[in-house]
């Protein structure tokens, strides 16, 4: 990639706004993080539970975490239930033929009612008070994906522990400083203009920033709070169902009587929760402000993705966990990243 652009500002601080500032450091270029709390988010946020698990599908984390080499332990104890597993392939292999278009417009349930037996359905219902709806509310194409490449007997599943990650990202912003890159915390980015080829950002803060090209990792609704979209851009923005995360942590809750009240009971069950009966994996605490964002039925995600991108103009990329293939899993977070810079301007 020829370089014109030499100094590129990311907005937010997170495991995937070191690794999109890894990536453009590898290509060349001066970049800059942007932070408006005072440090790193602290280990123990339940944002991070995200970021534990992966699978050998997984290549994106899997190739980060060699690059630093970080060691992740094989879980060896995974219990899927043979019943829902039975039913769930049926519906993946009698969805085949179907086009992916025509499945982002069903729910999971609405195509199980169309391709599967009356009593595979009742059982399938059996399971609502552990899934909480979900079934209803994910569209097919999606949840097929995610049963997929996400949640599959066939594959081997690994945890990362808190010393793991706090590992990786230790050797992440070590790797950023001896670039000569910087980190600057206590900045909250208040406006953004565009102006003369420029980015001119307004902080809170005396000093304002410029740069040539804005990457930010906002979530959906830190996006949502600058003034500067149009109508159709809100709606793109828009164009999502939001999911709190807690309702995953009550699915475990649910499965194995217990309550995850802390990291270190986290740690010491996290064997005997991940893809037990093949249920989604994202453990959150019921007090933390942590959502799960799924394409609203009938939209195409792929083209949604694509348009998000660039909303602003092709200098401005938008890499948000909200807008990832699936931001259950951390993984699809770096591979968005990887798309946004494969488009990034020439």
């Amino acid at each position: 990639m020829k370089k014109r652009y030499n100094n590129i500002i990311i907005i937010g601080c997170s495991i995937p706004s070191l690794y999109a500032a890894i990536k453009y450091i590898d290509l060349g270029f001066k970049v800059s993080i942007v932070e408006k709390k005072n440090s790193y988010l602290p280990i123990n946020d339940s944002g991070y539970n995200n970021f534990r698990i992966y699978n050998d599908n997984h290549k994106a984390y899997i190739n980060l975490l060699k690059k630093f080499q970080i060691n992740s332990q094989k879980i060896t104890d995974i219990n899927m239930d043979t019943k829902l597993m039975t039913i769930i392939n049926n519906v993946i292999n009698k969805s085949k033929l179907i086009p992916n278009n025509i499945l982002m417009t069903y729910t999971f349930t609405s195509l199980c009612k169309q391709l599967i037996s009356e009593a595979e359905i009742n059982e399938l219902n059996s399971y609502e008070n552990i899934f909480h709806g979900i079934f209803n509310v994910i569209n097919a194409f999606d949840c097929i994906q995610i049963f997929t490449y996400d949640l599959n007997v066939n594959t081997n599943y690994y945890y990362l522990s808190n010393e793991n990650i706090q590992e990786l990202i230790k050797k992440m912003i070590m790797y950023i400083n001896n670039k000569h890159c910087k980190i600057i915390y206590n900045t909250e980015i208040k406006s953004i203009k565009y102006i003369k080829r420029k980015f001119i950002l307004g902080t809170n803060t005396p000093f304002i920033m410029t740069s040539d090209i804005l990457l930010t990792t906002m979530s959906r609704n830190n996006l949502l709070s600058f003034t500067f979209w149009n109508t159709e851009q809100k709606i793109l923005l828009n164009s999502l169902s939001v999911i709190n995360a807690c309702i995953i942590n009550n699915m475990i809750n649910n499965l194995l009587n217990i309550k995850l009240t802390d990291n270190e009971q986290l740690d010491n069950n996290i064997r005997g929760v991940l893809l037990s009966n093949l249920h989604i994996v994202y453990p959150n605490f019921p007090n933390k402000s942590k959502y799960i964002y799924i394409c609203n039925n009938g939209i195409n995600n792929i083209l949604l993705r694509e348009k998000i991108k660039k909303i602003y103009n092709d200098k401005f990329l938008v890499c948000s966990e909200s807008f990832s293939k699936n931001n259950m899993f951390i993984t699809y977070s770096l591979e968005y990243i990887d798309q946004c810079i494969h488009f990034m301007p020439k």
